[in-house]
């Protein structure tokens, strides 16, 4: 039991109010429970009923936790760019519920055609862009 308080409001309902200051990741899935019974009962008339209850299974979405951009080596230096030669680069998002959208930019503008692929066996979210360097 977290809190034995409670209001009754005009309308002759009850009702228990939970404030947690900060839930963090352990909280997915997690489940709370309210219970409610009458103990205020002098005669014993309702002590061999149970409390009614009420259970929610938490859900919660979580922004990305780490972002990297990997480049396509092709057995070049790694992290160089060929002028001409099509070089794949990849960038992994981890950490996000739902997965997060990735989108590409290059000196601030918004570069289309790169692709986004879920791996469900990593907790990582895959957005591809195949770019061609030419100078």
């Amino acid at each position: 039991m977290l809190d034995d308080s409670w209001t009754v409001l005009p309308n002759g309902t009850v009702r228990n109010e939970l404030s947690l200051p900060a839930v963090d990741r352990s909280f997915l899935h997690r489940h709370l429970t309210c219970a409610a019974d009458n103990n205020n009962d002098p005669e014993g008339l309702l002590a061999a009923r149970m409390p009614v209850k009420v259970t929610v299974s938490v859900d919660m979405n979580f922004p990305p936790v780490a972002v990297k951009i990997e480049l396509e080596t092709n057995g070049h230096d790694e992290g160089v760019l060929v002028a001409g030669r099509q070089t794949r680069i990849e960038c992994r998002s981890a950490g996000s519920r739902p997965p997060a959208h990735i989108t590409w930019f290059l000196d601030g503008n918004r570069i289309e055609g790169g692709r986004t692929e879920v791996v469900r066996k990593m907790p990582f979210i895959l957005g591809t862009a195949t770019l061609a360097t030419v100078f």
